[in-house]
Order: C-alpha cells, then sequence, then structure tokens
C-alpha cells in the first residue's frame, strides 16, 4: 500500500536533511538536489540519490561503525537498523533489530507497534508475550536455528539460559517499528502517584529506590538465579541446555 503524499514528503524531508547535515555511511548526495525533486521523482529516479552502501545492513554486533542505531550496556548489545540510518529502507515495510545477550541476560520486557519474527542465531533462550485480549502468556524455549513470532503491541521478553552469550536476530515489519520498554514507562513516563497505586500504594521513598535501581532505557537486566547456577556449577565443564534451565529455575540441585 503506497503512503499518503504528506507522510512521503515527511519522510524524505527528513531522510534528505539528515544525509545533507550528518551524512550516513559516508555517502554523499548532490548538494543541488532539492527536497521538490526528490519528492516529484518516481520511486526508481529517486534511487539515484542512494548509493549502495546504503542499501546494505552489517549484523555483525560489533560493525559499530557502520549504518544502525548502536547501544551498548553492561548485559548486551542491541542494534536497530531502521529509518534513518538504513536510507535504502525508505518506502519498504521492513525493519531489523540484532541482540547481544551476555550470560543469564533478560531483555527488558518491552512491545513493539509492528509484528516480528525473532530467529536465533546462537545460544538458548526463553522467548515470550502477553497476547493483549485475554491476558495469556505465550511461552517457549528456542535454540539455534529456531524462531518465534511475537505479533504487534503484545508485552515480550527474551531471556539467555546459558552461561555463555546468545545471539538473536528480528525482522519487523516497518521500518520505524518503535520500542516502548515497560520498566522505563513506570518509572519515567507515567505521574510517580498512578505509578505507586499500580504497585499496591507504595511510598514516596520505595519508588525513589526502585528509580534508583531500575535505570532509564535500559533494554537488558539479568537473572540473579541463573548467575548463582553459574557460579554453583563452574566446576562443570558443560551443561545441557535442559539441565541448565532446570538449574535456573531451582528444579535440580547440583551436588
Amino acid at each position: 500500500m503506497q503512503k499518503s503524499v504528506p507522510a512521503l514528503i515527511l519522510q524524505l524531508t527528513i531522510l534528505f536533511l539528515y544525509k545533507q547535515n550528518v551524512g550516513i555511511n559516508g555517502a554523499t548526495v548532490n548538494q543541488n538536489a532539492t527536497q521538490a525533486i526528490l519528492v516529484t521523482d518516481t520511486y526508481l529516479q529517486r534511487d539515484a540519490y542512494f548509493t549502495p552502501e546504503d542499501y546494505l545492513i552489517y549484523f555483525d554486533p560489533s560493525a559499530t561503525d557502520k549504518p544502525g542505531q548502536h547501544i551498548q550496556q553492561q548485559h548486551g548489545s542491541v542494534t536497530l537498523f531502521q529509518l534513518p540510518f538504513v536510507p535504502g529502507l525508505l518506502n519498504t515495510e521492513l525493519g531489523s533489530i540484532r541482540l547481544q545477550l551476555k550470560k543469564c541476560a533478560i531483555r527488558q520486557p518491552l512491545t513493539f507497534r509492528s509484528d516480528a519474527i525473532t530467529y536465533v542465531l546462537e545460544g538458548h533462550v526463553r522467548i515470550g508475550f502477553v497476547v493483549q485480549t485475554r491476558g495469556k502468556l505465550i511461552e517457549n524455549i528456542l535454540s539455534s536455528g529456531m524462531g518465534m513470532i511475537i505479533p504487534k503491541g503484545a508485552l515480550s521478553y527474551i531471556e539467555n539460559l546459558n552461561c555463555t552469550s546468545a545471539s538473536v536476530l528480528s525482522t519487523l515489519n516497518s521500518n520505524d517499528f518503535g520500542v516502548s520498554l515497560l520498566p522505563s514507562l513506570f518509572l519515567y513516563t507515567l505521574p510517580e502517584h498512578i505509578t505507586r497505586a499500580a504497585f499496591g500504594g507504595i511510598t514516596g521513598a520505595e519508588y525513589q529506590k526502585m528509580k534508583k535501581t531500575i535505570i532509564d532505557n535500559q533494554v537488558f537486566s539479568v537473572n540473579p538465579q541463573c548467575l548463582q547456577a553459574l557460579v554453583r556449577a563452574s566446576y562443570r565443564a558443560s551443561l545441557e541446555p535442559e539441565e541448565w534451565y532446570q538449574i535456573i529455575l531451582g528444579d535440580l540441585e547440583i551436588a
């Protein structure tokens, strides 16, 4: 479905100004090209303003000097591939996210405003989401080569169940998919009295203590039970994925 003219003009204006003022991947555009020319050109003609590199996506998490929004945090890293970081996505309904989760890391509960398919590149993870209409939890344990569908707007999470890092790749049907982190919404967006009431009428001091513990826009947290299991099992050379998962849940003790 084609976008409306106002939406198309807005997209092109943002992209054009971004490329002129910042430059994406070192690409250069004809400085005499105007917004009017871009808007009136056909899709194929408009491609003339892009370079071959504008269509590339670097999924290697170490390629932090390449196009994409790169976020490095204590328990993992994430790269967002969407407009305006990848110009070739203009007028497509595509976007992508590469996640690296360190041992026992959890990608915080969040929602996307688009559908996603999450594919496990490496590791052993638990992925879940809440069905909006019934509040039902859908959860699966995935290993390398498996994927899971996450519907638009569903509250979802990803947990690394291994003592080594895990890698996942999500493809979304939007070039501007948007992310809303649940912890940040509760503590840094909603009014304080609303959040305090939602948590059972906690005091102002308790609320401030939570804010000190939970950093705004923190994509990753960590499962402390998993870390404890890692310490207890440190003498073991390796663990089977299901065995490790049972240890994390406390269903299996190590002598």
